[in-house]
């Protein structure tokens, strides 16, 4: 956008078998202890994986560093400006929808200096609470 930078991800929904150790390796300890949190609540494991892991791809899409920046989000370095949410089903098309297909999806938005935009879109009724606090600026 003119705005900001963005980052979309989209995941078929799907059972993810050793959830839990591609969790270990992908998130920060607080995304990590959250899923954990969601799951322990009642939430489907490779859902709440999903979920997070969408938000995680969406935000490295933002930054413009895609998968190598992964060591820096784990350690919590993310820039100044990042919001990032989870994006609500969109009405699929009848054939898909019967089948039983589901998506989880995330957004990202990275502008800093421009807070007033990014809050507007994240107001928006499309878009679900922000998921991740921006943090510290990143060094690297």
């Amino acid at each position: 956008s003119r705005t900001s930078d963005v980052g979309v991800d989209l995941e078929r929904a799907r059972s993810i078998e050793q959830w839990e150790r591609v969790a270990d390796r992908v998130l920060a300890p607080v995304e990590r202890a959250q899923l954990q949190l969601a799951v322990d609540r009642g939430e489907e494991s490779g859902r709440a994986f999903l979920r997070c892991w969408c938000r995680v791809e969406a935000e490295l899409k933002a930054i413009g560093c895609g998968i190598v920046g992964l060591e820096d989000h784990r350690a919590g370095r993310r820039p100044l400006g990042l919001r990032v949410v989870d994006l609500d089903p969109l009405p699929l098309p009848a054939s898909i929808a019967a089948a039983g297909v589901r998506y989880q999806a995330a957004l990202a938005l990275c502008a800093p200096g421009l807070e007033s935009a990014r809050q507007s879109v994240l107001a928006s009724p499309q878009a679900a609470r922000p998921t991740i606090p921006p943090a510290r600026a990143s060094t690297a």
